[in-house]
């Protein structure tokens, strides 16, 4: 196919231009000193022109030479250009240190916040895994008959997913979240967090050890006790003590410490223990019970949809097999970098969205100071222009400005993002996922760097563009600062509407913060000790009169404290977690439902101060062998025996209790009803509970939380010695103790790390929106002296004077402060996922957003408003 011919570039022409001229101007030369010699005119032409030879070709060649010239001096005038423009811009910051100070700060201020958090979002969503292969692991789910997907599994159903798949070269199960372990044998017994593994887990992640070796999987089936540990309990516990070290004593069971996992590669997040254990099938209800996550990595060729077929049709062979599974319709396969970050997604980019928001309002109000000082450079500007100056020389000039002022603001943002990394991550690493992986580097360094050229070039643009509009002469001769408005106004309004938008949503947050905190929790968590214990020690294992008698003698010795009042005892106290079991109340062994599962003793009810609403509390008569009994909640009353009295009614908890009672659940009566409780923190809702006896079930009351309520203020002397009395009763066991209200808090964290966070944005961008008002209104009194100096002259007073620097700031502000409020309201949908119990249109956000505008700009506006006000009519006069 023929070339599509190229149009010559202006530079081009220019040299076919000056080749020409060049070679006609020889030739004539030539001629000339033919003529000269006595030939004739046309004879010396036609001589002059063999003695060039091809003329095409020496045309070429000049225009070749031009072009290497070109070449070489472009690069040196483009150098030097820049060298110029830098120099004249380092004058302009000296001779106006207060204006480029301010500029570099209002850079500094929005590339370093913006770095800031991109360092988070960079390290939580964009990063790959830090694994080997990473892009290949995947995360396995359950689906429940709806063909909802969601992340637990059991172990009966991995088994056979293993087993069956061709798409996975390896894969694996783990503890659901991480769970605590008493670790004694090294000093005062402690709680760990560790994670019970089945399968190839260290194979399928890849997890690199700092010293040791994976158990191998044949001593893990024949029962044998391992522990892999993680790098700074090695350090910590251990002192780094060479492998094969002392037995660990985890529960009450030596594990021998075979692998030590390097730091930065634990999974999940927060482990310190990994325990290998053996995999076994499990049929019938028991494949209900959906205790663990899994993990697979994908064979060489796999996709993921390939991936979710295979394993699906695996679960459609289970589901005709054992109908008794109900989670085997089918299986959903995500990246399991998705199922890290989880929930996380959403905030972390509503707040980099809050963050790109406060950098365009630094952008947008140096643009409005652009504007305000292009006014008063117009002049200089047009007598350039009349000089011969292009256009595009002069707007790379003020731009240049622009850009130097954006690079030493980014260099001091990128710095202060620098120094300011360590503290957020010691802030954020328990909160966001991956938090410990979060790291300034080059990376982020560049993106900074990218951002300040992207921030100048956004800011200096515009006012470079609009003072070089109106040409050069046009303007000479004539002063273009008179004028009654506000230079740069409308970008005034524009970066306020932003900021309403950010305070907006920092207001929404604060008072959903407030509203939850004022939920009920159908407890009262004031003044509430939570002490944890768990019976791990031999002497325990299949004693039950030991197991019992211990929990007496908590209670003893707790009664014997003065200040305490009651105590209570629950194998899942509110805010830690919980069981939920399958529930039967017809009898026809096909589950009616599910409800919450807890094991109670002493007077937890008394001492959480949950209401028993009908029936009575559990007592002596409902001990081991007795009638079984049970307690539930209102919303469990209210969903198996609508408009029925639930006293007397019967039910069981088939896969919570058949284990415990040879594979047959018993039929419990319902001997109360209690008040609905949101058991994992105010921002949970209250769902479906069945309390039942811990004399009864003693199996599951290996590991209880005593509930204590105090009289007095709980105070932290009052907790530890509630810790050590209960230590006495067995040294050998790890006890931990906390205050419900901790607890709670614990469970806000993330929401209040969020507010916290936006509310900092917030609180930048009025910042930003002051000095811009201050900035835009300062330029606009220096322009308006000699008007101020008439109106003085004529008569207006001080306060009148200043009335209307202000009055014109809040014009434009009430303009900005309207758009922002619309936009806000528009926009609505964004933080509704983020806000519980208030709504996103809460009229009182956008009257305290447009409050707070109104002061900022009072405030702002108050400085060049005074400086109006004082001005001499003599020195205002003779000023023009």
């Amino acid at each position: 196919m023929p070339r599509r011919p190229r149009l010559p570039s202006i530079r081009a022409t220019d040299r076919a231009r000056e080749a020409d001229e060049e070679l006609q101007a020889h030739l004539q030369l030539n001629v000339d000193d033919l003529v000269a010699d006595g030939h004739d005119p046309a004879e010396a032409r036609r001589m002059a022109a063999e003695r060039l030879g091809d003329l095409h070709a020496v045309r070429d060649a000049v225009e070749r030479a031009a072009r290497d010239r070109d070449r070489r001096l472009g690069g040196k005038e483009r150098l030097d250009g820049l060298r110029r423009d830098l120099v004249v811009a380092v004058r302009r910051m000296r001779r106006r240190p207060g204006h480029s100070l301010l500029s570099i700060g209002i850079f500094a201020l929005g590339i370093g916040l913006t770095t800031t958090m991109f360092t988070v979002v960079d390290g939580v969503l964009l990063r790959p895994l830090g694994f080997p292969e990473a892009d290949r692991l995947v995360a396995l789910h359950s689906v429940a008959e709806e063909g909802d997907g969601f992340s637990w599994v059991s172990m009966g159903n991995w088994y056979d997913w293993d087993r069956g798949n061709r798409t996975l070269s390896s894969s694996a199960i783990h503890s659901q979240e991480p769970i605590d372990v008493a670790v004694s044998g090294v000093g005062e017994p402690f709680v760990a967090a560790a994670v019970r593994t089945h399968g190839r887990f260290f194979e399928t992640m890849r997890i690199p050890l700092r010293v040791g070796s994976v158990p191998d999987s044949a001593d893990v089936a024949a029962g044998g006790a391992f522990v892999l540990i993680s790098e700074s309990f090695w350090s910590d516990v251990l002192n780094r003590q060479p492998l094969p070290a002392p037995p660990l004593i985890l529960d009450g069971v030596a594990h021998d410490v075979v692998g030590v996992v390097e730091a930065g590669f634990e999974h999940p997040q927060g482990v310190e223990l990994w325990q290998p254990r053996r995999a076994f099938p499990q049929v019938g209800m028991a494949r209900n019970n959906i205790n663990y996550r899994a993990v697979g990595r994908l064979a060489e060729g796999a996709t993921l949809p390939q991936a979710e077929a295979d394993l699906s049709s695996i679960a459609d062979g289970i589901r005709a097999s054992d109908p008794e599974g109900v989670y085997s319709w089918g299986v959903e396969v995500r990246p399991l970098a998705e199922e890290v970050v989880g929930d996380s997604r959403p905030y972390l980019l509503v707040l980099m969205g809050a963050v790109a928001l406060v950098l365009l309002i630094a952008c947008t109000n140096l643009a409005a100071l652009g504007f305000a000082r292009g006014a008063e450079r117009a002049q200089e500007v047009a007598l350039r222009m009349s000089l011969g100056a292009r256009r595009e020389r002069v707007v790379r000039q003020l731009l240049s400005e622009e850009l130097l002022l954006a690079g030493l603001g980014g260099l001091l943002g990128v710095l202060l993002a620098w120094l300011s990394t360590e503290a957020l991550v010691s802030m954020i690493q328990d909160v966001v996922p991956r938090g410990r992986e979060l790291r300034f580097d080059t990376r982020v360094a560049a993106f900074g760097a990218l951002i300040s050229l992207l921030a100048g070039a956004l800011a200096g643009l515009p006012p470079a563009m609009n003072a070089t509009r109106l040409g050069g002469p046009a303007l000479i001769g004539r002063r273009v600062a008179r004028g009654r408005g506000l230079p740069g106004t409308v970008l005034v309004a524009g970066e306020v509407a932003l900021t309403v938008l950010l305070v907006t949503g920092g207001t929404l947050l604060l008072m959903n913060l407030s509203a939850l905190g004022a939920r009920d929790l159908g407890y009262e968590p004031e003044n509430l000790a939570a002490v944890q214990v768990g019976l791990v020690s031999e002497r325990y294992q299949g004693a039950s009169d030991r197991v019992l008698a211990y929990w007496d003698d908590v209670a003893r010795v707790v009664e014997t404290n003065p200040a305490a009042e009651s105590v209570g005892l629950a194998t899942w106290a509110p805010t830690a977690g919980g069981g939920r079991s399958f529930v039967d109340v017809r009898g026809d062994d096909q589950p009616d439902g599910g409800a919450g599962y807890r094991v109670i003793g002493g007077e937890y009810f008394e001492a959480m101060r949950i209401p028993l609403l009908q029936g009575r509390a559990f007592d002596e008569r409902d001990q081991d062998g007795a009638e079984p009994v049970t307690i539930v909640s209102q919303q469990m009353a209210d969903e198996f025996w609508p408009g029925q009295n639930p006293i007397g009614q019967r039910v069981r908890a088939p896969s919570m209790e058949s284990y415990f009672f040879d594979g047959e659940a018993p039929w419990r009566t319902v001997v109360g009803v209690a008040g609905d409780v949101r058991h994992y923190g105010y921002d949970s809702d209250p769902e479906g509970q069945m309390y039942v006896p811990h004399r009864q079930i003693v199996g599951m009351s290996m590991s209880m939380t005593a509930t204590i309520r105090m009289r007095q203020e709980l105070t932290a002397p009052d907790l530890e010695r509630l810790r050590r009395d209960i230590q006495s009763l067995d040294p050998s066991l790890a006890v931990r103790s906390s205050t419900f209200e901790e607890r709670l808090g614990d469970r806000l964290v993330e929401r209040r790390m969020i507010m916290t966070l936006l509310v900092g944005f917030a609180t930048a961008g009025l910042l930003l929106a002051s000095l811009g008002v201050y900035g835009v209104i300062s330029h606009a009194v220096a322009r308006r002296t000699r008007e101020m100096a008439i109106r003085s002259a004529l008569g207006a007073n001080r306060s009148r004077v200043a009335g209307l620097v202000i009055g014109g700031a809040m014009r434009w502000v009430g303009i900005g402060t309207v758009m922002g409020l619309v936009l806000t309201y528009g926009g609505r949908g964004i933080i509704d996922s983020l806000l519980v119990d208030i709504r996103s249109a809460d009229p009182r956000a956008y009257l305290a957003a447009a409050v707070c505008l109104g002061l900022v700009t009072i405030a702002a506006a108050s400085i060049p408003a005074a400086r109006a006000a004082r001005v001499d009519p003599l020195v205002g006069l003779s000023a023009e």
